[in-house]
C-alpha cells in the first residue's frame, strides 16, 4: 500500500508579490489542497530569509498535529516528495490521484490576469455541483443567477460565514413580514426568503474555491436552514392569525415550528455524535440499504421524489405561494413535510431501540 505523499512547494525565481488566486496566496492554497487530500505534510522553499518569514506566518494556520507544515529558503526536495510550483494552479483530481514523487502536469502557469481569469474558470468547474447533488432548481435557475457573485465575492475579504448569515438575515425577514400579515408583506417575504435561499448558495462555493470549509460552516450553514424553517412557520401563523383573527392558525404554526425543531434536532445530534458530515443526507435511517439496489420505475419514481423534496425546490414554491399570498398553502405545505419527519424520526427511534434491545 502506497503511503500518503508530501508537498515540496517551490516559489518562483523571480522575486516579486507572492500570486494570489481566488483571494487567496497560491502557495497557501496549495497547503490548503495538500492537507485535504490527506498528504503527510507540505514543506514551503522561499527565496530568501525575508520571504520566508512572510510565507510562514501565512501558512501556520493550516498546520495541524497530523500535517506538518514547514518554511525554509531554497533546499532540494525529497525524492518522495510532490513538487509544486509556486506560481500554478493544479487540478485537484490530478493531484489527488498522483502516487509518489515528482512533478505533476500544472493546469496553467500564473503570468498575468488572463492566466488569472482562465485559472478562476477551472477552479470553479471544480467546485460546481451536478444535477443529481444540486437539485433542478438550484442547478438550472439559483447557480447561473449567483455565479457572477461567486465569481466577484471570493476575491474579497467576504468569508463564507458571513454569507451564510446574510441568507440568515434574508429568512428571519421573511419571517418577521409574514408576521407583519396582509398581502403585500407577504410578497416582501416570498422574494426575503427566495433571496436567502438563493445567498445560501453561494457561501458553500465560496469556501470550496478557497479550500477553508469547516465545522463550524457546515455546523452554521445547516442551522440557517433549520431557523429560516421554523421561523417561516411561526411568522406565517401569526400573520394570519394578525389578520383572520383564527386561533387555529397560530396553535397549528407553532406547533408546527415546535415539531420540526425536536424532530431536526434530534437529527443533527445523531449526525453530530456519529461524527458525520453535517449534511441530512447522510442521516443514517433505520431502512437505509435494507431494500437493496432499486431499478427501473421505482428507481425514478423515488429520485424524482427526492428532487422535489429538495430545498431549492421547496424555497422556490413557498416563495412563489407567499407572492400569491397563498399563505394557509404555506403553512399546509411545510406542515406536511414536518409532520412526515416528525413520523419517520419517531418510527426510526423506535425500530433502533428496539433493535439495540434485541442484541
Amino acid at each position: 500500500m502506497t503511503s500518503a505523499p508530501s508537498a515540496w512547494i517551490e516559489l518562483a525565481t523571480v522575486r516579486g508579490a507572492l500570486p494570489r488566486l481566488v483571494g487567496v496566496p497560491v502557495v497557501v492554497r496549495h497547503v490548503r489542497l495538500a492537507r485535504r487530500l490527506g498528504w503527510t505534510g507540505a514543506h514551503v522553499a522561499a527565496r530568501d530569509a525575508d520571504e520566508a518569514a512572510a510565507v510562514r506566518a501565512l501558512v501556520a494556520p493550516v498546520a495541524t498535529a497530523d500535517f506538518v507544515v514547514t518554511v525554509g529558503v531554497g533546499g532540494r526536495p525529497p525524492l518522495d516528495a510532490v513538487v509544486l510550483h509556486g506560481d500554478a494552479v493544479y487540478r485537484r483530481l490530478a493531484l489527488a490521484a498522483w502516487r509518489g514523487g515528482g512533478r505533476p502536469v500544472a493546469a496553467i502557469i500564473l503570468r498575468g490576469e488572463r492566466d488569472r481569469d482562465v485559472a478562476k474558470q477551472l477552479l470553479l468547474a471544480e467546485v460546481r455541483k451536478s444535477l443529481a447533488l444540486d437539485g433542478v432548481v438550484s442547478y438550472y435557475v439559483i447557480r447561473p443567477l449567483v455565479r457572477p457573485l461567486v465569481r466577484w465575492l471570493v476575491d474579497t475579504r467576504v468569508t463564507p460565514n458571513q454569507i451564510t448569515l446574510a441568507a440568515l438575515v434574508c429568512g428571519l425577514a421573511a419571517a418577521l413580514l409574514c408576521a407583519r400579515g396582509g398581502a403585500g408583506a407577504a410578497a416582501l417575504a416570498g422574494i426575503a426568503y427566495w433571496l436567502g435561499g438563493a445567498i445560501d448558495h453561494i457561501d458553500g462555493d465560496v469556501a470550496r474555491l478557497r479550500l477553508t470549509s469547516s465545522r463550524v460552516g457546515e455546523w452554521l450553514d445547516a442551522m440557517t436552514d433549520e431557523v429560516s424553517t421554523f421561523a417561516m412557520l411561526a411568522g406565517v401563523a401569526i400573520g394570519l392569525h394578525h389578520d383572520r383573527g383564527v386561533t387555529l392558525w397560530l396553535t397549528a404554526g407553532l406547533g408546527l415550528a415546535a415539531l420540526d425543531a425536536i424532530t431536526v434536532g434530534r437529527l443533527y445530534f445523531e449526525l453530530a455524535r456519529r461524527r458525520l458530515p453535517i449534511d441530512t443526507a447522510q442521516f443514517p435511517w433505520f431502512f437505509a440499504g435494507a431494500a437493496g439496489p432499486r431499478r427501473g420505475w421505482s428507481a425514478a419514481v423515488i429520485s424524482a421524489g427526492g428532487m422535489l423534496l429538495r430545498r431549492d425546490v421547496n424555497v422556490t414554491v413557498v416563495a412563489a405561494l407567499l407572492l400569491c399570498n397563498q399563505r394557509p398553502a404555506v403553512l399546509v405545505l411545510v406542515g406536511s413535510g414536518v409532520t412526515i419527519g416528525f413520523a419517520l424520526m419517531a418510527t426510526h427511534v423506535m425500530v433502533t431501540a428496539v433493535s439495540r434491545a434485541r442484541r
